[in-house]
């Protein structure tokens, strides 16, 4: 057991059973850099019945309890938000990435749209590839399905 714990982290004590893969992937994990303020704070009633496993309300009710709901006035928003699938994009307790995203940048928006498309649009092509959030706000949309609904666009387009 010493020998073990000397070289392994998460090693069950002598008695205890463990869970071998559970522990090396918290190793492998990288740190968290964003939580639910209510995880956080050990608040686990506010979104849960029981035990952390089941939730008070369907998503995105509630999400909408403390975040804003997406508004409804422009005809063109973004898919997961438009349906309330709050969980497309973001983990319930903490993540790696900002704003408890399931992952940063392009990555993220590319998990649902195609790159190849994407890159060979003008505004993306080559060295002028951004994060997409720096032009195009996730859960507000426009008037057309590819409205650049932030100023940061004449910084991509290679001018």
């Amino acid at each position: 057991y010493r020998a073990l714990t000397f070289f392994f982290e998460g090693v069950p004590a002598p008695g205890e059973s463990g869970d071998l893969a559970a522990a090396l992937a918290q190793q492998q994990r990288p740190p968290p850099v964003s939580f639910h303020k209510a995880f956080r704070e050990g608040r686990c009633a506010e979104c849960h019945l029981d035990k952390k496993r089941f939730l008070k309300e369907a998503i995105p009710e509630l999400c909408w309890q403390c975040h804003p709901r997406p508004t409804d006035e422009k005809p063109w928003r973004h898919a997961p938000a438009r349906v309330g699938d709050c969980m497309a994009c973001h983990v319930g307790h903490e993540s790696a990435s900002p704003y408890l995203l399931t992952t940063v940048g392009k990555s993220l928006c590319f998990s649902c749209h195609r790159d190849s498309h994407i890159e060979q649009l003008p505004p993306h092509a080559g060295e002028h590839l951004a994060r997409c959030a720096e032009c195009h706000h996730a859960h507000e949309g426009g008037t057309h399905p590819r409205d650049v609904s932030k100023p940061n666009a004449d910084k991509t387009s290679g001018d």
